[in-house]
């Protein structure tokens, strides 16, 4: 064997072994961290103070990276981590300025993340997931017969749609999932209005152009994406309600809608006639605007229209 390359194989093994033998410090921070037998109970104190007080470090320190991570990994229709308020942060510092009256919270891309909790209704932080309401309903218009909602989601701008075509023809896009959120938005329940073919895909609000037939539309959002650029968090939390007769008896249809953020206001969805697509009306509409669900929703889950 030549030389040159008997000499080159020594230098390859000689380096090996200085990789081998000499770990990095990260290789050496996931030791420590990890080493049970190191920094469980001990009568005799015998844990590494300064493993310790690493791990502590790396679990109250905020960066880009892991904030939403720890947050919900996937955000999604059964745990929404986006409070739909806002931060400062300084650098990769600890998160500021999220109110800690909301529950646990930090401060990621100017938001603030429920920090593995979910969002309320209220904005607020709690343990518990989405409670699953009922699945696999259409939801058809009071006004124009045989036309139901779905999700229409190949298009420019998601916008909700509507289909006189069944649900096997439509591939199953006018089904929807109903979730409702912990909490109360003052005293009233909230919901996700999900798609039952496209997980973590719900309804929200948005404004249009101003060549729209309204100022605002009814959209599909897909939460998985985060790309919750609707007029604000809150505009996919819905306020869905329950319409009854005179004597109080339910009719079996709803009122879907979403409040303006800082207003009163609600924005209800409806078929825009001439269109057949969903806008949002800030005014109560009327047939156009009523959807009845088809298997009925479990009576007694909405509350009832004013």
């Amino acid at each position: 064997m030549p030389l040159f390359a008997l000499a080159s194989i020594f230098v390859l093994f000689f380096a090996s072994l200085a990789v081998s033998t000499h770990p990095t410090v990260a290789d050496g921070t996931a030791s420590a961290l990890g080493a049970d037998d190191e920094c469980g109970a001990s009568s005799e104190g015998a844990c590494s103070l300064s493993a310790l007080q690493l791990r502590a470090k790396t679990s109250t320190l905020w960066t880009p990276e892991t904030s939403v991570g720890v947050a919900s990994s996937t955000p999604s229709t059964r745990c929404f981590a986006q409070t739909g308020y806002t931060c400062v942060t300084e650098g990769f510092r600890r998160a500021q300025a999220c109110d800690a009256d909301r529950g646990a919270q930090l401060c990621a891309s100017g938001k603030c993340i429920c920090r593995g909790g979910c969002t309320g209704a209220d904005g607020t932080c709690y343990p518990e997931e989405n409670k699953v309401v009922a699945t696999n309903f259409v939801l058809a218009n009071a006004k124009f017969e045989g036309y139901k909602m779905f999700f229409k989601r190949v298009t420019t701008f998601g916008q909700m749609s509507t289909t006189r075509l069944p649900s096997s023809f439509n591939m199953d896009q006018d089904k929807f999932d109903l979730f409702q959120l912990p909490g109360a938005n003052n005293g009233t329940k909230e919901f996700f209005l999900a798609s039952t073919l496209w997980e973590d895909y719900v309804l929200g609000f948005k404004s249009t152009t101003d060549s729209a037939w309204s100022p605002f539309a009814a959209l599909n959002v897909d939460l998985a994406e985060q790309t919750v650029d609707v007029l604000h968090d809150s505009n996919i939390m819905l306020k869905i309600c329950a319409m009854v007769r005179s004597d109080n008896t339910p009719t079996g249809g709803v009122r879907i809608g979403a409040v303006l953020p800082a207003t009163d206001s609600t924005l209800w969805a409806y078929i825009h006639h001439g269109s057949w697509l969903v806008y949002g009306s800030m005014t109560k509409p009327g047939d156009d605007g009523i959807w009845f669900p088809d298997p009925p929703l479990p009576e007694g889950v909405l509350p009832v229209c004013s």
